[in-house]
């Protein structure tokens, strides 16, 4: 295998894979927005105030 068969082989390899960096880039993004479209999912919900998860957490340990 000379070397210019070599760099074609590297070149097209690369091409390759930011071809598939940019269609999982644009999957991530659109599984966001729907995620975020779901109320259970939308950031207002899941953000909450400091200490209230492990409030929630020891409400449930104690009742089980």
């Amino acid at each position: 295998m000379d070397m210019s068969k070599f760099w074609i082989l590297i070149r097209s390899s690369l091409e390759l894979w930011a071809l598939f960096e940019l269609a999982f880039w644009i999957y991530c993004r659109w599984k966001k927005r729907s995620l975020e479209a779901r109320r259970a999912y939308a950031p207002n919900v899941l953000w909450k105030p400091q200490g209230e998860r492990m409030r929630l957490l020891e409400n449930f340990l104690s009742n089980t």
